[in-house]
């Protein structure tokens, strides 16, 4: 089986639909740096699809769309824009944005924010450049490595947008906030009336990690995963805690390249709707199924991101002030000794 066709991405435009496919799988957690949490070793069935044409995330019922459309609009999460081709994107330099590396296409266009941002304004794309790893893997699973970056024809002016700073932080367990310009919908399937082009929701990180069988064998990738619970199903959340979070949502199509942070920064790049059942089923991005996003923490996307001149902070802000904390501590205790 053609793992470009047994886990197809989300669309470059919520305007195509194609059909699906079944992978089984078996899910883990991480097991970077020796950690390795088994969350299930349930034999399942992964099915990642485009996602049906719709009016940028789905998001839960019960929480007023106005609290989705402000979390996309905070400032933290500026640097998070759409490419006129079809698919979402974030600056990460005055003059680049990572997107997808199944963007590609789509990011040879042109660059833009939010309508609702003052000044804001589309930039020609100049050249695309898509990670050679995910290239050089495309006849087996890239999935984990699906990166490209557009350089813009002229630099987004600072006092405008400010590039994201990208974090190599494990985010297991943590709240995240995806920000994206694809389908749109509540998680029953439901219309959103009053949403915004760009929209904000949250999650939960459950897995780090999934054990994906293809037609040679199985083969483990390094992606983040989250599933989208539902306020009055318990039963069809898939790992995690059921219970979801008041701005609980799921990438949908158009969502590939889109900007998922935490603490500020950016930790990955949307990429994949999924569902899994034993019974197979048909990724709609609604209740039940999740989202999986490239992880900026991988050796491979952080050596195409430095060869392309962008940074990688190795550890999440937050932490900084507590290790420069801790050594003045160490050097009084050595001096007091």
């Amino acid at each position: 089986m053609n793992p470009q066709s047994a886990l197809p991405r989300l669309p470059r435009s919520p305007r195509h639909a194609a059909p699906s496919e079944k992978v089984p799988v078996t899910f883990f957690g991480t097991r970077r740096k020796g950690a390795r949490h088994l969350f299930s070793s349930l034999a399942a069935i992964l099915t990642l699809a485009h996602a049906p044409a719709a009016l940028a995330l789905y998001v839960r019922t019960g929480t007023d769309v106005s609290l989705f459309n402000a979390l996309a609009l905070d400032s933290a999460f500026e640097a998070a824009g759409f490419f006129t081709g079809g698919c979402s994107g974030v600056l990460v330099a005055a003059d680049k944005v990572l997107t997808a590396g199944h963007c590609a296409g789509a990011a040879d266009s042109a660059f833009g924010f939010a309508a609702e941002k003052a000044g804001a304004t589309t930039y020609d794309v100049s050249s695309v450049v898509t990670s050679p790893t995910y290239l050089a893997n495309i006849a087996g699973v890239p999935y984990e490595f699906d990166l490209a970056i557009a350089t813009l024809s002229a630099p987004v002016p600072g006092s405008l947008v400010t590039p994201a700073v990208i974090s190599s932080a494990n985010i297991i367990g943590q709240t995240i906030t995806m920000v994206g310009y694809g389908g749109q919908a509540r998680g029953d399937g439901t219309a959103l009336t009053g949403a915004n082009d760009r929209l904000g929701a949250q999650n939960v990180i459950d897995l780090g990690q999934l054990d994906v069988a293809t037609g040679g064998g199985v083969a483990t990738i390094d992606i983040w995963a989250a599933d989208f619970d539902s306020p009055d199903d318990p039963g069809m959340s898939l790992f995690g805690s059921s219970t979801p979070l008041a701005l609980e949502g799921n990438l949908a199509g158009g969502d590939s390249g889109s900007a998922l942070f935490w603490n500020n920064q950016l930790v990955g790049i949307g990429a994949y709707v999924f569902c899994t059942s034993g019974s197979g089923c048909i990724p709609t991005s609604t209740y039940g199924d999740g989202s999986l996003w490239v992880r900026m923490d991988l050796p491979e996307n952080a050596s195409f991101l430095q060869a392309n001149g962008i940074a990688v902070v190795p550890l999440p802000a937050a932490f900084a002030p507590l290790l420069c904390g801790l050594a003045v501590l160490l050097t009084m205790l050595r001096r007091a000794a």
